[in-house]
C-alpha cells in the first residue's frame, strides 16, 4: 500500500488529527508541508482536509523546509519577533488621549 492509498483511504486520518492536535503553529505547518511533500500530487489538499489546514500554510511549510528553516532561530520562540498582535499603546490616536 502506498502512502497516498494509506492516507485517501482513511487508514491515518485518525492519527494524523492527533499528532497536529499537539503541534505549534510552525510544527503543524513543517510537518503538514513535508507530508504533502511526501504524498506527491494532491497530497497538499488531502493533508489540508485531514489536518484543517489552509493549503498556502502548506505550502509555506514546503518551502520553509527548501530553505532548511534559516528564518527560524531555534530561540523557543512560535513566532518570529514583531509577529502577534500590537501593543495598545499603538492602536489608541495621540488625539483620541486626554
Amino acid at each position: 500500500m502506498t502512502a497516498t492509498t494509506a492516507v485517501a483511504s482513511g487508514d491515518w486520518s485518525e492519527h494524523v488529527a492527533l499528532v497536529f492536535a499537539r503541534l505549534d503553529e510552525r510544527q503543524q505547518r513543517w510537518v503538514g508541508g513535508l507530508l504533502s511533500a511526501l504524498l506527491g500530487r494532491g497530497g497538499t489538499k488531502q493533508i489540508a482536509a485531514l489536518a484543517g489546514l489552509d493549503p498556502k500554510t502548506l505550502r509555506q511549510g514546503r518551502l520553509d523546509l527548501q530553505r532548511r528553516l534559516e528564518d527560524y532561530p531555534d530561540d523557543g520562540r512560535v513566532r518570529r519577533p514583531g509577529g502577534g498582535r500590537p501593543p495598545l499603546k499603538k492602536k489608541i490616536p495621540p488625539s483620541s488621549r486626554l
